[in-house]
């Protein structure tokens, strides 16, 4: 895929055949080939439509458990997690710092985005044209696309910068595309959150935690509220989330990860229906030194004495050589052999607890910020913080999300670049610069797209 053109082209073909996974060979289609309208004539074909989306956000691109997502590749480049493979080229320039325009992996997580947003372009346009498919269950589906579509442009911006918002299958448009100011994507993000809203309020009720929903949107829309500093309406929407009802903070930590965790408001489903998530795989320690990744001792030894989440969520390996340290929120292996236990989770509800923290101190709601700190720290069975300095709180706002959050989704880089506090890293890795906070434009894009000029500062 060399275009934001030809990838798109290959995403309608993808979202047309439905040949991914989720069973989507069992459709009643000759020869698999379907125009796009016959996509949207009926619930079974159109629930493999999207179906495939969220299979494709599972298992490729930004939000994928393997080496190639963000919680592998953020890791890497802040402060989580140390590389030892030689061969993983592309996730070394991350560790290392030396991320070149020509890299493989910013390039795959630019071309999947797209696709991913081009199959949900297709998948609107389809199911809002289509006049056989039940009202309320298209509202539903449209709420799905919609809600995808806008957290996909928010997490590239947040890499990236200024990017293209692309709302259309028009390959003619696409093909020559202009990025968009980022106070125009943020607008358009909130907008595409605000119309996934509404439909959801009209849609179907659906309240399964492997489908985006309203109250995952809620959460979504707090992230949003939080990232562009419209401090009430994300401690507002935090507060919804939180009193959801069936939705309550998990109090057993090693249970937080399971699939029927409280806490757990969206998760992908599994490959297969004996599978687990992604994550285990990626991060287990299988010999030892390890031949991937592992925990960076430095951040292991930033945690308190005692807290519990340093005891269930890290493993401690080590031989006559030394001491290794394997993230472990996932302890199922993704294989066939298992049942399924585990779900890779990408909204929980300990980060809304965070959120509202965050949106009280920022709203000068000192001692709130502190009621709900500890009732993350309290589950960790920390001591509990009191009339702590403004000074003092920012910090223990930062240590809470960096050592509830680890290794999910480049949490700790978003985290610190939103409290514009990600050259502190500097402290730790020499080899930081401020330029870095936002990720290089694929060379490849811009050689075909002169409009995505210019390049980000310092590459």
């Amino acid at each position: 895929m060399k275009s934001i053109f030809i990838h798109l082209k290959q995403g309608l073909i993808a979202l047309i055949l439905l040949t991914s996974c989720e069973n989507f060979l069992d459709l009643d289609t000759p020869n698999t080939q379907l125009v796009s309208a016959e996509v949207f004539e009926d619930k079974k074909t159109t629930d493999a439509a999207l179906l495939n989306i969220y299979a494709s956000l599972r298992d490729s691109g930004l939000f994928t458990g393997n080496n190639s997502g963000m919680t592998y590749l953020l890791g890497l480049y802040t402060d989580e997690l140390d590389l030892y493979s030689i061969n993983l080229l592309g996730q070394k320039e991350f560790y290392e710092h030396t991320l070149s325009t020509r890299n493989e992996l910013v390039l795959t997580t630019w071309n999947t985005s797209y696709n991913q947003i081009y199959r949900l372009n297709a998948l609107i346009e389809g199911v809002e044209k289509s006049t056989l498919l039940e009202n309320q269950y298209k509202q539903t589906v449209l709420a799905e696309a919609y809600t995808m579509r806008g957290m996909l442009h928010m997490y590239l911006t947040q890499l990236f910068g200024e990017i293209p918002y692309i709302t259309t299958t028009d390959y003619l448009q696409n093909k020559i595309v202009h990025k968009t100011p980022e106070k125009e994507i943020y607008e358009r993000i909130e907008q595409d959150y605000l119309t996934a809203e509404e439909l959801f309020l009209k849609g179907t009720k659906n309240t399964s935690k492997t489908r985006l929903n309203l109250t995952s949107l809620k959460t979504l829309k707090a992230k949003y509220y939080i990232q562009t500093k419209q401090w009430e309406k994300a401690k507002q929407h935090a507060n919804d989330v939180i009193q959801t009802a069936g939705v309550t903070l998990e109090q057993d930590l090693s249970k937080e990860f399971l699939k029927e965790s409280k806490s757990i408001l969206w998760c992908f489903s599994p490959h297969l229906a004996t599978g687990n998530s992604l994550e285990a795989d990626v991060f287990m320690l299988n010999a030892l030194p390890p031949a991937f990744v592992s925990l960076k001792p430095t951040f292991v030894n930033s945690f308190e004495k005692g807290d519990q989440r340093k005891e269930i969520w890290i493993k401690k390996l080590n031989n006559n050589q030394g001491t290794w340290y394997q993230p472990y929120k996932y302890k199922a292996p993704n294989t066939s052999s298992t049942v399924n236990v585990e779900n890779s989770v990408l909204l929980r509800l300990a980060e809304l607890y965070l959120i509202r923290a965050e949106a009280n101190f920022q709203l000068s709601n000192f001692r709130e910020a502190e009621n709900d700190l500890n009732l993350i720290r309290k589950r960790a069975n920390l001591p509990m913080l009191s009339n702590l300095s403004q000074h003092d709180l920012e910090q223990a706002i930062l240590d809470e999300y960096k050592h509830e959050l680890f290794t999910e989704y480049g949490h700790r880089f978003f985290d610190l670049k939103r409290w514009n506090r990600l050259n502190e890293l500097q402290n730790s890795i020499p080899t930081w610069k401020p330029f870095m906070e936002k990720l290089p434009l694929p060379e490849k894009e811009i050689l075909l797209n002169n409009n995505l000029k210019p390049q980000n500062d310092g590459y």
